[in-house]
């Protein structure tokens, strides 16, 4: 059993307070418990058509909401043509060293992860299906810039 802290931007995996907690010592480190990701653009899912969905629905809604959304994440209005999910697999690898540098979690603290990559325009969502879910039921999600640095990241 692992205890995850939420700070800054991430997790942090905290095995031995998990250990005082339960009175039991992990068996196995993380990377034994999750086996390695195999590509580096996970396979389309609910999850990733629910942010396709969403991002569309910013760049082209005219609402109040949506339009204060859209600068809060630097998003211009756009056809929602525009957004739809990577499959380029550089581009995924480099969302995924951004991605594991902005979460700081030490269950994947390198590039080893799959990520769902959704290109808006200019801008990228990266969001890991398998990084542990914050706050119980949402998911970190990271917006970078045309070079893949990190503008901010938001829960969905």
């Amino acid at each position: 059993m692992w205890m995850m802290r939420f700070h800054k931007r991430g997790f942090e995996a905290i095995p031995g307070v998990a250990a005082l907690i339960c009175g039991c010592v992990p068996a196995a480190s993380p990377a034994a418990i999750r086996p390695p990701y195999s590509e580096a653009c996970a396979p389309t899912d609910a999850l990733s058509e629910r942010l396709v969905e969403y991002a569309q629905e910013l760049v082209t809604e005219a609402d109040t909401e949506a339009a204060t959304t859209r600068r809060q994440y630097d998003l211009p209005k756009l056809d929602p043509s525009v957004v739809r999910l990577a499959t380029d697999t550089t581009k995924c690898r480099r969302a995924a060293l951004a991605f594991a540098a902005a979460a700081r979690d030490s269950l994947h603290p390198g590039g080893d992860r799959s990520v769902h990559l959704i290109e808006i325009g200019n801008r990228y969502w990266v969001v890991d299906p398998r990084h542990p879910i914050a706050r119980g039921e949402y998911r970190f999600v990271l917006i970078l810039n045309e070079a893949f640095t990190e503008l901010l990241g938001f829960t969905y």
